[in-house]
């Protein structure tokens, strides 16, 4: 009720013009924000994805490491 009672106050002000170029405006302002949105959508996926690959070469490397130390290990009791 608020909204309508505001676009008649304006419509008796300024004319059917101006509200339809700000309505326009206000449109372009909305989509042009929904736009970001979904550009800082898809940077915060693509770090997930890349902080996610370099944290399994981590482990990966860690592992290897770790196997070869046990492997060392394994050959010095033996020896």
């Amino acid at each position: 009720m608020q909204a309508f009672i505001a676009s008649y106050l304006f419509l008796t002000t300024f004319g059917k013009r101006e509200y339809l170029l700000i309505r326009k405006s206000a449109f372009r302002f909305s989509l042009n924000v929904l736009h970001f949105l979904t550009f800082i959508k898809k940077a915060i996926y693509r770090v997930k994805v890349i902080y996610r690959v370099f944290c399994k070469m981590i482990s990966r490397k860690v592992a290897m490491i770790d196997f070869y130390i046990l492997k060392d290990a394994k050959i010095k009791f033996e020896g």
